[in-house]
Formats: structure tokens, sequence, C-alpha cells
């Protein structure tokens, strides 16, 4: 998959205007997922997707010093995007829905087992 999928996917939402934002958007998410993880389970995850989705970038985006779960993650979004609730958590699962496709089943039933159960619970059910 490449990452103008991603970009497309956040962009057909509607209210991200333009693609510099959704690549934001999207890097956003998945590195507030990265920086929930330590580096080697980060890397199974990243490893798998399209540049620039790569672990650097990633947590070069978000930086965090502890797990943090999905509800924060939508939190985080919306602030930092100007969205409302319900907004970032659909941005959010667009992202997660995006990168399951990109896992593959095999790769994504790796990513499950090593996910927080938030994280767990949102890429299931994007």
């Amino acid at each position: 998959m490449d990452y103008q999928e991603f970009v497309k996917d956040v962009k057909a939402l509607g209210f991200v205007e333009d693609e510099a934002t959704a690549g934001a958007a999207v890097k956003a998410v998945l590195g507030i997922m990265a920086s929930s993880l330590d580096e080697e389970d980060a890397g199974k995850i990243t490893e798998a997707l399209p540049e620039p989705l790569n672990l650097s970038k990633l947590r070069g985006q978000q930086v965090r010093a502890k797990p943090v779960d999905f509800n924060y993650c939508v939190a985080e979004i919306a602030q930092q995007f100007k969205l409302d609730e319900e907004q970032a958590r659909e941005l959010a699962d667009t992202v997660l829905r995006t990168t399951r496709a990109a896992l593959g089943s095999k790769k994504l039933g790796e990513v499950e087992d090593i996910l927080p159960e938030s994280w767990r619970a949102a890429i299931e059910h994007a």
C-alpha cells in the first residue's frame, strides 16, 4: 500500500482541507500509537508501513514517556487539528482502518498481540 492511500482516505472525510494536513494527521495518529509501544514493538508495526511512516519519523511526531490509550489519542488529535471529538475519532478510525489494510491479515495478527488493549480494540473495530 502506498502512503498516498492514507492521505486520500483522510482527505475523503471531508473535514480535512488539504494533503499536507491529512499527511500530518496520519503521522500524528500513528506517532501516538508508536510512542505508546516500546521501540521493538513499534518497529514491528512501522516496518510494514510505507515511507514516510517509519519509526523515526513517527516518534518524531509524538513523543510519549508512557503508553497512552486510544481515547487520549482522539483527544490529542482533536486539539492538534481543531476538530470536534467525533471528527477526531472518525479520523483516527480511518487511519487505523487503512493501517489494518496495509498490514494484511498475517501481520495484523502479530500487531494485535503487542498493542495495548484500547488500541487493539480500536484497530479491530476501525
